[in-house]
This record gives structure tokens, C-alpha cells and sequence, in this order.
């Protein structure tokens, strides 16, 4: 992974909410070696996250497991375009058929994405760099002069 993060250049991760949003464990797993590989290379992590009259409401309505964030748990919200989703999801086979909490999720939360820090960026966070740790603005201290 560290080969990976350095080649990109990653300023963060971006994963799953703690939890998995429905529980799914391979959901919670990929949250957690992400969090564990970003300890060590101090990566920010954010998630996506689902806010919690969302997640209620599937919860209620599906019988499902949603992991809901109330607004003061929340960093950021993003205003998605939801056409362009839409056309891959009925393309993937997998998520298109039978799925009706896609469909209930994406129709509850609109076009709005929420989002919240796991870890948050420092001042200065590194990358398993070989020329050097790097800052979230992705110059070295060198390339700073």
C-alpha cells in the first residue's frame, strides 16, 4: 500500500464510516486496515458516512443495519449529480437488480452526500514517501525552498 500511496501521491483516504454504513464486514475490515495503515503514515482518512434520519429511516422501513451520523458528527456535505450513478448502477448487474435499499437510500438522501473525518489532517501529514515525507499540499520541504 505504500507503494501505492507514494505513487499517487495520496493526500488522504477516503472509506467506508465506521461501522461499514450497513454493517457489511467486509465494509467495517476495509475501513479498518485503512485506518491502521493511515496511523502509520499519517493520511487523513474521511468517510462516507450517511446521516442518521437516513439510516433510520432504511432501518425501519428495510429491516437493514444503516450506521447514522446526526449533523454535529458530520464534516462536509456534497451536492452530487445523481444522473451519471444512476446510469452505472443499472449497468452493474450486481447493484441493479434486487436492491432496494440502493434505490430507498439514494431516493432518502437526493443529491446530497455527507462526509466526516476518522482522522483528521494535521498540519502536516506524510506519505510513505522514498524522496522524503510529504505535506497534505504535496511538496516536500525541499520543493518548499
Amino acid at each position: 500500500m505504500c507503494r501505492v500511496a507514494d505513487r499517487v501521491r495520496a493526500d488522504l483516504l477516503l472509506v467506508f464510516d465506521e461501522g461499514g454504513i450497513t454493517g457489511h464486514p467486509d465494509h467495517c475490515r476495509a475501513t479498518e486496515a485503512a485506518l491502521a495503515f493511515a496511523r502509520d503514515t499519517r493520511l487523513p482518512v474521511l468517510a462516507w458516512a450517511v446521516s442518521e434520519p437516513v439510516a433510520a429511516t432504511l432501518n425501519k422501513e428495510l429491516d437493514t443495519g444503516f450506521v447514522g451520523r446526526t449533523a454535529e458528527h458530520l464534516d462536509f456535505e456534497v451536492h452530487v449529480d445523481r444522473g451519471k450513478q444512476h446510469g452505472v448502477v443499472t449497468r452493474h448487474a450486481s447493484q441493479a437488480t434486487e436492491n432496494p435499499v440502493l434505490w430507498r437510500r439514494l431516493e432518502l438522501q437526493g443529491d446530497l452526500e455527507v462526509f466526516r473525518w476518522l482522522l483528521a489532517p494535521s498540519k502536516r501529514s506524510t506519505i510513505c514517501s522514498t524522496n522524503g515525507p510529504l505535506s497534505l499540499s504535496g511538496q516536500s520541504d525541499d520543493e518548499k525552498g
